[in-house]
């Protein structure tokens, strides 16, 4: 097939994809290079929260008691955030079983994600009586 041929057949379709090509090759480009705005913060030390059910009256303890919350999320919100925003807890009214291993769980403010939990679990056992 010679040379010509391949140019100019179909040549405003080529010129048409090629054009098409470029822009989003640019576009693509320019927002890898301007990122997405996003910040990480990690809150240490939040005090792990027995959620229970309101007919529970069993003392009880989460060893470890506290931890570390990682989140990201837009910077103007990341950066306002307070430690009393992150509520970091372990939910005990879902489970048949009262004491043992439980996962942790973090709630954080609309727009803000958790990325992170340290620990990602808690042992929950009675408390000792005084």
């Amino acid at each position: 097939m010679p040379l010509r041929t391949l140019i100019a057949d179909n040549f405003w379709l080529k010129l048409l994809s090629f054009v098409l090509a470029c822009l989003i090759w640019l576009s693509v480009r320019a927002n890898i290079g301007t990122g997405s705005g996003d910040a990480t913060r990690t809150f240490e030390g939040r005090p792990i929260l027995l959620l229970t059910d309101v007919a529970e009256h069993v003392a009880m303890v989460a060893s470890p008691n506290q931890a570390s919350v990682t989140v990201r999320g837009p910077a103007a919100v990341v950066q306002e955030l307070a430690d009393q925003d992150i509520h970091v807890y372990v939910r005990l009214h879902d489970n048949s079983q009262t004491f043992g291993q439980f996962p942790v769980n973090a709630h954080v403010p609309a727009g803000v994600t958790v990325m992170l939990i340290t620990p990602a679990s808690a042992a929950v056992k009675p408390a000792a009586a005084r």
